[in-house]
């Protein structure tokens, strides 16, 4: 009898926890697909004027390529990020609360591999995404400074007329190359200043439920400070999340920049 009225307690306060958890937890998520869905939203409207800046300084060919690849970058990673990876780390903190309801750990082998799917997955979002990019922008501006080169020979070869017109074609190249460069710069900072906030708030409740459970380990069921730390470790997956996605659309701005960063 003394058992069962033991068992009965623990499973209230489990319950209790649980719904604590899931509260918390359902915040964090709410946080994260808002963002991301702000950044792709935001990255929709930046990238059109950036890469018309970018055609503006002679890189006509990398601001076709370069668009036709962000549109398919945008594609797979709402499919990957919203249809795959977020509702894998739902699934991931329901599996790892469920766990915890016997007397022994059970979900335990596939709550790893679910982890480290979705870990996976993040890798591959950076990987495939800078990857991308980085193969288009070994191509296309090449191609772009060989036709600029073949263009400024050609004027070149006009003698004084020429070399007034060269002298003014660099100058509106080289305003371009500063605007394009101006309007990446800030929409850097714009997607940090997006990020940061959410990042960090939601960073503190995975820090919170970690240093609770570590807190509560020593005068605790191990089953309740299990499932406070599970829950702190699907909040994390919250935040490498939000991090990987920023970080994709960092370095888009950055490659453009860096490889279209010449007037020829």
């Amino acid at each position: 009898k003394n058992r069962q009225i033991s068992d009965m307690g623990f499973y209230m306060i489990y319950l209790l926890l649980f719904l604590i958890m899931m509260k918390s937890f359902g915040v964090c998520y709410e946080i994260t697909e808002s963002v991301i869905k702000d950044l792709v939203d935001f990255m929709k409207v930046l990238m059109p004027t950036y890469l018309l800046a970018t055609a503006v300084s002679a890189y006509r060919t990398s601001a076709v390529v370069y668009y036709e690849g962000f549109l398919l970058l945008v594609y797979y990673l709402q499919k990957i990020v919203s249809a795959l990876l977020l509702p894998g780390i739902r699934c991931y903190i329901l599996i790892s609360m469920l766990g915890y309801l016997g007397t022994e750990e059970i979900f335990s082998k596939g709550r790893e591999g679910l982890r480290k799917l979705i870990l996976w997955g993040l890798k591959a979002i950076i990987g495939v995404g800078a990857g991308m990019q980085m193969i288009q922008g070994m191509i296309s501006p090449a191609i772009d400074e060989m036709k600029q080169s073949m263009l400024s020979k050609g004027i070149s070869s006009l003698g004084n007329i020429g070399n007034v017109a060269q002298n003014v074609t660099d100058v509106i190249l080289g305003s371009g190359v500063l605007l394009k460069n101006g309007i990446g710069a800030v929409a850097a900072v714009m997607i940090v200043t997006m990020c940061l906030v959410p990042v960090v708030e939601v960073a503190c409740y995975g820090l919170f439920y970690q240093v609770l459970a570590a807190v509560a380990e020593p005068i605790s069921d191990k089953r309740l400070t299990g499932l406070i730390a599970q829950t702190g470790d699907g909040i994390g997956l919250l935040v490498k999340t939000l991090f990987t996605v920023c970080a994709l659309f960092l370095l888009t701005i950055a490659i453009v920049c860096v490889t279209t960063g010449g007037i020829g």
